[in-house]
């Protein structure tokens, strides 16, 4: 079975103090070393998750949902799974109906409930994930009635095994092996490391490729991220627009679907267990655990990154709007479940000031000295919050300038050390952002 690989050995080291930008709602699997790894939020309201064991890379047969926002946590078994069965993924529709996929070890299924998880009934169709080795890695609806299921290459083929369904998962219909393009030669998908967007869809690969479609699985493309033999994570703000996460930190972006990859060298605090993008905005958040433990989020396709909170343990995340997401929560001694993590902060539901934006210079950069001037051409407001965040994500440096009358404003970083810094102006037509270097 190919699971995700994540490093846990440093999560004995890591505390858990609480961070308010994060609320935690406990709930536990029976098998409790697993954690709320498979997510899918439907609305504030309804999230339904399975549990996987990030340490031994290991699923359960058990889900968890919500319907009063992570309030109060239901937790149930699927009943009629063999017993070598696990799940691999999950599709919330509503606050009663959900799909899962799962593997035997030598196949697999799709199974589907509408009274809540009480009871499961399996929509797999003849033929479906039963060649060697197969299995589906991913489950994803793009409404409540159309969706795309999709495994590791069939040999007899050499193509990704993909399934799409317009019935709400009564029937499924295979993707002509045509359509999609070639896999290479021991090249596998992963579970959880997919990305849907409108009616986009792309998963990554253990060759650093990604495989997408933006009409909800007729027609595939695929590109090489260049991050090497490596299974990244993959999130897109829209059809064209991504971003793809190594395991060890790497990143790189596409501005065309996925088709071409860019190296990014960010800055900041970029976290490596999990990549979501915040809906309606231009906004991705990362999340950590470990010696890598916490959140932050970029507002400029990655190259800069902000850190939300250094404690949390997360692993995998979903966001549905600016204030409302969630993530998986680890226990820092052993890498178990604790239940999810909920977003408690408004820092991501600040938008853009785009005139400021435009309008933002600062001079000189790089600075031999660390001293700056900041000048703001348009979009000027009456009072700015000025922060500025070392590449650990931060804060080093903070004021507030009364902007209306002053064009620009001296920026003394002369106390901090040689490297690159990230300048934040926050006003309440949002914020703008500008990379600082001192050398």
């Amino acid at each position: 079975m190919k699971k995700t690989v994540l490093a846990i050995a440093s999560l004995l080291l890591t505390s858990v103090a609480a961070q308010a930008q994060w609320v935690q709602q406990p709930f536990t699997f029976a098998n409790n070393y697993l954690s709320a790894y498979y997510l899918d939020a439907v609305d504030a309201n309804v999230v339904w998750t399975a549990g996987f064991d990030v340490v031994d890379e290991e699923g359960g047969k058990q889900v968890a949902f919500t319907t009063n926002g992570g309030t109060s946590w239901t937790v149930s078994t699927i009943s009629n799974l063999a017993a070598a069965e696990e799940i691999t993924g999950i599709a919330g529709i509503s606050a009663t109906t959900a799909l899962v996929c799962t593997t035997n070890g030598a196949g697999g299924r799709i199974l589907k409930t509408v009274d809540g998880g009480l009871t499961w009934t399996a929509q797999t169709v003849a033929g479906q994930f039963t060649s060697a080795d197969s299995f589906p890695n991913y489950i994803a609806f793009f409404n409540a009635t159309e969706g795309i299921c999709a495994g590791d290459p069939v040999p007899a083929t050499g193509r990704f095994e993909v399934y799409r369904t317009t019935d709400a998962g009564a029937t499924w219909t295979a993707v002509p092996a045509a359509s999609l393009p070639a896999a290479t030669t021991g090249e596998y998908s992963v579970v959880n490391h997919f990305a849907t967007v409108g009616n986009g869809f792309w998963f990554s690969t253990t060759e650093g490729r990604v495989f997408g479609t933006v009409d909800k699985g007729v027609t595939w493309t695929v590109g090489n991220t260049g991050l090497g033999a490596t299974t990244p994570w993959v999130s897109f703000r829209d059809a064209s627009n991504g971003l793809a996460l190594t395991l060890a930190g790497t990143l790189a972006r596409t501005t065309n679907g996925g088709a071409t990859w860019q190296s990014v060298a960010p800055t900041g605090t970029l976290h490596a267990a999990g990549i979501d993008n915040v809906p309606g905005t231009n906004q991705y958040v990362t999340v950590g655990y470990g010696s890598d433990a916490g959140s932050s989020y970029s507002r400029d396709n990655g190259a800069t990154w902000v850190s939300i909170e250094a404690t949390r343990n997360h692993a995998s995340l979903d966001f549905i709007s600016p204030t409302v997401g969630w993530s998986s929560a680890l226990n820092a001694t052993d890498g178990s479940g604790i239940g999810a993590y909920k977003l408690s902060t408004s820092v991501l539901g600040t938008t853009q000031n785009v005139a400021l934006q435009q309008g933002l210079s600062v001079y000189p950069n790089p600075s031999a000295d660390g001293q700056f001037t900041v000048a703001m051409a348009q979009g000027r407001p009456a009072e700015t919050q000025v922060t500025v965040f070392d590449a650990l994500g931060r804060n080093v440096y903070a004021r507030t300038v009364q902007t209306a009358t002053a064009p620009s404003f001296t920026l003394d970083l002369s106390r901090q050390a040689l490297g690159i810094y990230t300048l934040q102006l926050r006003t309440e037509g949002g914020v703008a952002q500008q990379k600082l270097v001192i050398k």
